[in-house]
């Protein structure tokens, strides 16, 4: 009896989720593919990449086209915030209320790196927008355009089906390919706007395969920097200087030696393990 009782539940649930499963199946087609595909036309190359990039406009002219089509979402308690700092590329923050406990965060980007027409397969090209089914192809569709139009959609299917979800929150950069220098100075100014997440989502990485859906918990980090030696002020033949002047590759090495292990790999500064 307790097994019968189940089954009227067990069979709403199955219809939902197929409902549910069509309609981001047709949302996924009818509207994010048409406003990707004019995202992918927009170079919108990341600061390091363009130094003019506020003179061309084309980071802001992304802001401008994911938040036309977020209009077009009509969700309910949804408000949208476009905040530049003097002299700072622009991010975009999205709030909409929850009807149910909780805050959720996501995060992407959509500034790209520079592309090389050149070395897209033939029939294929970085800022027209190509469809091989079921893949869409152009530049910054994966990396990261993709990100936000992924979780308003999440949020806009479970309001389509009048299913409780938490608050969240959108924060959309236009300066990650260049290494999010300017997303501290937001973080500070505008924290309120993030509100307390008990969950923070980025939408910016990859996995093996498309088979099955990937988390990633934690990356590697990477410390960039430069290192010069200077041994002498002018170059000096190694047959009169050579062992009276040090080497400069000898003690590049050993500075180099103080980080990592040459002949391990290990790295040999403790703050630098991470417990994972």
């Amino acid at each position: 009896m307790g097994i019968l009782n189940e089954l009227p539940i067990h069979a709403t649930i199955m219809l939902d989720y197929e409902a549910l499963h069509s309609w981001a199946d047709r949302h996924w087609e009818s509207s994010i593919i048409p406003s990707l595909s004019e995202f992918i036309s927009i170079e919108a190359l990341s600061p390091s990449f363009e130094p003019e990039w506020q003179q061309k406009g084309e980071l802001q002219a992304t802001i401008d086209l994911f938040c036309k089509w977020v209009e077009k979402q009509n969700l309910d308690g949804c408000s949208m915030t476009t905040m530049t700092l003097e002299g700072r590329t622009p991010i975009l923050i999205i709030n909409i209320e929850g009807t149910a406990p909780g805050e959720i965060l996501f995060y992407s980007h959509l500034d790209k790196q520079p592309s090389k027409p050149e070395l897209w397969s033939e029939g294929l090209s970085p800022l027209k927008a190509v469809r091989i089914d079921p893949w869409l192809f152009g530049r910054g569709s994966v990396d990261d355009g993709y990100g936000g139009y992924l979780c308003i959609s999440a949020i806009k299917a479970l309001q389509e089906h009048d299913l409780q979800h938490p608050s969240a929150t959108f924060l959309i950069e236009t300066c990650e390919e260049s290494g999010s220098y300017d997303l501290p100075a937001y973080l500070d100014a505008y924290a309120e706007h993030l509100g307390n997440p008990d969950l923070v989502v980025v939408m910016d990485s990859g996995g093996p395969d498309y088979d099955r859906i990937w988390t990633t918990d934690a990356l590697r980090g990477l410390i960039h920097g430069t290192l010069s030696v200077r041994v002498s002020h002018e170059g000096v033949h190694s047959g009169m200087a050579g062992g009276a002047i040090p080497s400069s590759f000898r003690i590049a090495r050993i500075l180099l030696d103080r980080i990592e292990d040459s002949k391990t790999g290990r790295i040999l500064i403790p703050s630098l393990h991470t417990d994972i």
